[in-house]
């Protein structure tokens, strides 16, 4: 990455590419990845731009899932040592990295295994808010881009295009 760096420097545009596409075959990490599309939009390689765009998506996908894992596998651990508050914190981590129904699952088995009804409705109840309040951030995030893209509409028929 480094070398692409200075190949950039000197304006060297497709050494930086190549460069950066070596480093990609040896270890894809996010950083790498988005270097590489900044490279492409360069060059103005919109096929390789799409490329890495997915290849982008599916490297930050599976970085979720191994952390969503991560915390799952902990959670079990708590179990087995009866430490449930734990393991209701962990499940609970679990959905914050990535809301899945699935994991949801897993911690009402837990509290249905520990005989608390309690906390499966509690637990729901927690799911359910959290799910309304990452439904309601993405459509203020829509919202604010449909507003971004009107006014840029606005200012290009001000300029005649």
């Amino acid at each position: 990455m480094i070398e692409s760096e200075n190949f950039l420097k000197k304006n060297d545009k497709i050494n930086a590419a190549v460069k950066i596409e070596k480093a990609l075959k040896i270890a894809a990490s996010i950083n790498l990845i988005q270097k590489a599309i900044s490279i492409n939009l360069l060059l103005k390689n919109e096929n390789r731009v799409v490329e890495l765009e997915e290849m982008l998506k599916d490297t930050k996908r599976k970085e979720i899932q191994s952390k969503v894992q991560e915390k799952i596998n902990k959670a079990e651990e708590s179990e087995k040592r009866t430490d449930y508050k734990g393991a209701i914190r962990y499940f609970q981590e679990a959905i914050k990295i990535e809301p899945q129904n699935s994991t949801l699952k897993k911690l009402i088995d837990l509290c249905v295994r520990i005989n608390r009804p309690d906390l499966t409705e509690k637990i729901t109840e927690w799911f359910n808010k959290y799910q309304y309040s990452i439904l309601e951030k993405e459509k203020k995030q829509a919202h604010e881009e449909l507003k971004q893209s009107k006014n840029n509409g606005d200012e290009s028929q001000k300029d005649g295009i």
